[in-house]
């Protein structure tokens, strides 16, 4: 009798065992339990004495059925030891240290990883199979992981590809990933799910909108707010009304402030939230032909005023790119791009005169007096308070930059240097150093240097 229960009890474990899809992980030692050091987030993550990272990019389109189901192997989850911030190498000047944190894609077009006490959140591409099981691997699936590879779990999956996610942390206490989804009819939906010991569940902050911007990160009061616009009544356009409405909503209440523009309505493009600000370019129309293109900061959000922070230009319909700098002096600089030309305005200066850049240049992210980007010829930064600072990074010109992220001191991207295998692997550049580049992946064994290419390389 005794015999028989055991075994019942031995098969109902290993049914449950079954039933989570996975067989129980060894710990990683050494695991971190702090929050990483990541400013900027992407595919990487920044620890005193490890570098967790999506090992190789995963092109979304040759993912099969079945691909990603915990046996992702080149492109999972790794992590590097460091020893005083540095990459140990063996005599081929490959990396070593490296260890399998999870089998799982975390490092894709729409990529995103972030870090909260002793867990790590990512996205990765869809496994889940649609009404004609199909599987949509451009849609998001959002896991956590201990970073000693234990505790997987799945939390959310998105309904349509994720244009917008941030980590939106107001303390330790009160921690959000927002991310904009679609809802069963096909409605824009923001959406916040709070982050912690517990994961809560997933909450529509507001949904039906046409466009929505919010901060990245909370610096400011003002920054609990998410700023979104919704079209014109039929009332409206009866009397030739054109444009949308602009509204916000408080992302922690739900509190609505709907039809700031009521009065005045126009086309308006949303662009950033910032310290508490809304910044977008207004438009006004006269008989459907563009009459002037504003860049401007709304001043009150109880009525539409605003302050222009560029001139009206006639012949400028958009803003292609758009960023603001913080530097380290605590002045305002307002990064524009327009026809392949990068302007910076100090604040209060509209007159559009100062070239920043005058190739085209794709913006990658501002951090400190600095703006960061690529060109064909590899990664650059330049200071917004010396526009003679203009320093190469990396010379590497085969990139992936929609996953760059960055601690501070380190870049950190995709690139193929030449490999056989056509893969994009993780590399570091130091920010502070000209053109520098470090590997921190494992690479596919027809990727492993050759006595060969060695051989090359050394001519």
């Amino acid at each position: 009798m005794k015999k028989y229960l055991i075994t019942c009890l031995l098969c109902v474990l290993c049914f449950g065992t079954i039933l989570c899809g996975c067989t129980p992980v060894k710990p990683l030692e050494n695991a971190p339990t702090t929050t990483a050091q990541t400013s900027v987030y992407g595919s990487a993550l920044t620890y005193d004495n490890y570098i967790y990272f999506a090992n190789s990019y995963q092109n979304v389109d040759d993912l099969e059925k079945g691909d990603n189901k915990n046996n992702a192997e080149n492109p999972a989850l790794y992590r590097i030891a460091l020893t005083d911030n540095q990459i140990t190498k063996d005599e081929d000047g490959l990396p070593t240290l490296q260890e399998k944190v999870l089998a799982k894609i975390a490092g894709y077009s729409n990529g995103f990883m972030f870090s909260s006490g002793e867990y790590i959140y990512f996205a990765s591409p869809n496994t889940h199979l649609d009404d004609s099981l199909s599987t949509l691997f451009d849609y998001n699936s959002y896991f956590r992981v201990k970073t000693d590879g234990t505790g997987l779990t799945e939390f959310y999956s998105s309904n349509t590809t994720v244009s917008q996610q941030t980590f939106f942390k107001i303390s330790d206490e009160e921690q959000y990933l927002l991310l904009v989804d679609v809802d069963r009819d096909g409605n824009n939906k923001l959406v916040k799910i709070a982050i912690g010991e517990n994961i809560g569940s997933a909450e529509t902050v507001v949904s039906g909108f046409t466009n929505i911007v919010f901060a990245q990160n909370y610096t400011n009061e003002n920054d609990i707010y998410a700023y979104y616009t919704t079209e014109l009544s039929e009332q409206d356009t009866t009397y030739g009304k054109t444009g949308q409405y602009l509204n916000k909503v408080n992302i922690l209440t739900t509190e609505k402030t709907e039809k700031i523009n009521e009065n005045q309505t126009s086309e308006i493009t949303l662009k950033e939230v910032y310290n508490g600000n809304l910044y977008f370019v207004f438009a006004e129309k006269n008989q459907q032909v563009n009459m002037n293109s504003v860049f401007a900061k709304l001043n009150n959000t109880s009525a539409f005023s605003f302050e222009e922070l560029t001139a009206p230009l006639s012949n400028i319909t958009s803003y292609t790119d758009f960023r603001i700098v913080l530097d380290e002096a605590n002045h305002l600089h307002y990064v524009l791009t327009v026809n392949s030309k990068t302007y910076c305005l100090p604040e209060n200066d509209k007159n559009m005169a100062n070239y920043l850049l005058m190739e085209n240049a794709t913006i990658l992210f501002a951090y400190g007096d600095y703006i960061y980007y690529t060109t064909t010829e590899g990664i650059y930064r330049i200071s917004v308070r010396d526009f003679s600072d203009n320093t190469q990074i990396s010379e590497l010109t085969s990139l992936k930059t929609d996953t760059i992220s960055f601690d501070g001191k380190y870049i950190y991207y995709y690139a193929n240097d030449d490999y056989s295998s056509e893969t994009y692997y993780m590399f570091r550049s130091r920010v502070d150093i000209p053109t520098n580049h470090e590997l921190l992946s494992v690479l596919l064994d027809e990727d492993m240097p050759t006595e060969e290419n060695e051989e090359e390389t050394a001519e």
